[in-house]
């Protein structure tokens, strides 16, 4: 009895058209993913950047709460008086960064997120108080209106477009760095009466203006998604 013998089919390898065909198909996949995972990206972050701030929103409650509602703003940063001078946050915490943006890791009291010292409170609610020989700046809580509007914390940049650095000294006048709304056209901010919010611009300016417009006309300044410097005037009320 004869065996039937297997007959090979032929291999048939892809043409160079149905190979570019099929990396085609799959750059348009990943440029439909690529977005989405982006904004899954940037939506963890922007938690991290949340729960950082609510550390540190916590420490200057703390602080405010054993000082007679008085809480040190500084000079020049808010950190040493939360830190180095008081122990509520380490001297070196990288709770200070927000990690959509560089430095990933503290590198000084600079790059940090932005607190208002006292150059950029309203009037009536900062004082000078003499410790020994030397002066040390203070906003006092109690003199706050609305605490739970009032933004001391947040993500800030240093004015010049070039540079995506955080700063820690963030002004609501047009002088020097300004709060920046670098989460998808919002910022994240600590308000003083412990709790944290991510806002918009009209957020920002809904609440900026309250403590300033109780004694007399102001225009507030801020950057935009792009890092460029807007601003917007209000009257007194």
């Amino acid at each position: 009895m004869a065996q039937k013998r297997s007959v090979r089919k032929p291999v048939r390898n892809f043409t160079l058209i149905e190979l570019l065909v099929v990396i085609a198909i799959i750059a348009i996949l990943a440029a439909m993913l690529l977005p989405a995972l982006n904004r899954a990206r940037e939506q963890a972050r922007k938690i991290k950047c949340i729960a950082n701030l609510k550390q540190v929103v916590t420490a200057a409650m703390h602080y405010i709460g054993d000082y007679n509602e008085y809480l040190a703003c500084g000079t020049d940063s808010w950190l040493p008086p939360l830190s180095e001078d008081s122990g509520y946050l380490p001297k070196e915490t990288n709770a200070g960064l927000c990690p959509s943006r560089p430095p990933e890791k503290f590198q000084d009291r600079w790059k940090i997120y932005g607190g208002r010292l006292t150059a950029s409170t309203p009037p009536g609610v900062r004082k000078t108080v003499k410790i020994g020989t030397l002066n040390y700046q203070f906003l006092l809580l109690r003199k706050l209106r609305y605490p739970g509007m009032y933004m001391q914390y947040g993500d800030s940049k240093v004015k010049a477009q070039s540079s995506m650095l955080q700063t820690a000294a963030p002004e609501m006048s047009q002088t020097g760095s300004h709060f920046y709304l670098g989460h998808s056209k919002r910022c994240n901010f600590a308000f003083l009466d412990g709790h944290v919010e991510g806002l918009d611009r009209l957020g920002f300016l809904d609440k900026g203006k309250r403590e300033y417009t109780t004694s007399g006309n102001i225009t507030l300044y801020y950057l935009d998604e792009m890092g460029i410097e807007r601003s917007k005037w209000f009257a007194k009320q």
